[in-house]
């Protein structure tokens, strides 16, 4: 019964749903919840930041917004880094109430704001015009590269490290979120984790050891690649 339930521990939602364990449909609402879209967007003076948060909106030009922002059904606001406040970072997020177009600006209507549990700092990085993440990846974050997610891998490997740890440092491979195209590493206590889609492979590195999984193994084995984590973790 023990290893019974260190396996049910161990397995991510995914392959529960695959055996059976979790009843059909579970796996689908979960993912919903999860993959609700965000449109995180640059508010450049402490002036306009307390305009939108009074009048409950936030608006962008039509000519910079991409194809993702029609999915959007929450705004949060990035305050400039280098705005000299406390309020630096992302505080708060909505919910999209109504979306109206005045001349060349998309406006987004906030049913109310709410706080996040912290701040997400900028910490080295920043945000050009706007981001799209997801709500859950929002409200756990704590620095402002932990909300960039491109690919499924890089999701996967996130969710499996925040099982471990709410302290993990991301490198991506440029310091402007919405330029930039992936995750260069994270680094979870003194372990380093990379991905290598190029190579199809996913390392984890801490001192003298390596372990190298084929990038497949994310999907089809997370366990696995779960349990050599925690090995390489705990090792003395």
């Amino acid at each position: 019964v023990e290893k019974f339930i260190e396996r049910l521990i161990d397995q991510s939602a995914e392959e529960l749903q695959r055996e059976g364990i979790l009843p059909r449909g579970t796996i689908k609402e979960w993912k919903s919840s999860l993959d609700e879209k965000v449109l995180v967007g640059l508010v450049s003076t402490i002036e306009k930041y307390r305009e939108f948060i009074q009048e409950k909106y936030y608006y962008l030009n039509k000519d910079i917004l991409r194809k993702d922002w029609h999915g959007a059904k929450y705004v949060a606001l990035y305050l400039k880094k280098d705005v000299l406040t406390d309020e630096n970072g992302v505080t708060v997020y909505g919910k999209i109430e109504e979306i109206t177009f005045h001349n060349e600006k998309v406006k987004f209507h906030v049913e109310y704001w709410t706080n996040l549990p912290s701040v997400i700092k900028p910490v080295n990085y920043g945000i050009a015009t706007y981001i799209i993440t997801t709500l859950n990846t929002l409200k756990e974050a704590n620095e402002l590269p932990e909300l960039f997610m491109k690919s499924n891998e890089e999701m996967i490997l996130w969710r499996m490290l925040r099982r471990v740890s709410d302290q993990i440092k991301m490198d991506l491979d440029n310091p402007i979120l919405d330029q930039a195209k992936k995750v260069k590493e994270y680094q979870i206590k003194d372990v380093q984790v990379q991905l290598e889609p190029d190579y199809n492979r996913l390392v984890l590195l801490r001192k003298d050891h390596e372990i190298i999984f084929d990038l497949d193994d994310l999907n089809r084995k997370p366990t696995t690649v779960f349990r050599k984590l925690i090995k390489l973790i705990q090792m003395k």
